[in-house]
């Protein structure tokens, strides 16, 4: 999760959409009684998966051993400096993670002046290719996307992760998975 948090709330932000830290992030306000990971996590145990909640400008390691799912508030990178600390960040993320730009359309502020945010933060941030970009108009609407992506996260860890040899057998190269794909 990439949002901001405690004092590090942009101008103007809503401070009952933040908290103390950024799992803390409840983009849809009043009409989200949880925070936004808390819809990952039992959306991942509905699939079966296990999963684990860390911010992603403390904690970019904890990626390095399982399928990632980034969400970013574009709010995280409304300055200068947010948008470098994000970089950093997702470009330390192993190339499986999939990061994802999130914009809640009925946001009083995206829609008075913050539209253009998610595309400069999604073009900035990215690697070699901007981030993408989900934009819904409400939690329900997010809610039922939420299956694709962590369904896209593990896929992409399954594709692109470390693989594990049995002993004894023959190990094919990445490029040759990649491939055949």
């Amino acid at each position: 999760m990439a949002a901001p948090a405690g004092d590090g709330i942009p101008p103007g932000r809503d401070p009952a959409t933040y908290g103390p830290e950024p799992q803390a992030w409840r983009p849809f306000g009043a009409a989200q009684t949880s925070p936004l990971v808390q819809y990952v996590v039992h959306t991942a145990e509905r699939l079966g998966l296990s999963s684990e909640t860390v911010a992603l400008t403390t904690e970019p390691a904890a990626a390095s051993h399982s399928a990632t799912l980034v969400l970013i508030d574009p709010w995280a990178g409304a300055d200068q400096a947010g948008r470098a600390a994000l970089a950093r960040a997702v470009r330390a993320l192993p190339e499986w993670a999939l990061c994802v730009v999130l914009v809640n359309r009925s946001d009083r502020q995206y829609r008075t002046g913050g539209a253009e945010l998610p595309r400069l933060v999604a073009d900035t941030v990215g690697r070699a290719e901007p981030l993408d970009v989900m934009g819904v108009d409400d939690l329900q609407q997010f809610v039922d996307g939420l299956p694709v992506l962590v369904t896209e996260a593990r896929r992409r860890y399954l594709m692109l992760g470390p693989k594990f040899t049995p002993k004894g057998a023959t190990a094919i190269p990445t490029q040759q998975r990649k491939n055949d794909s």
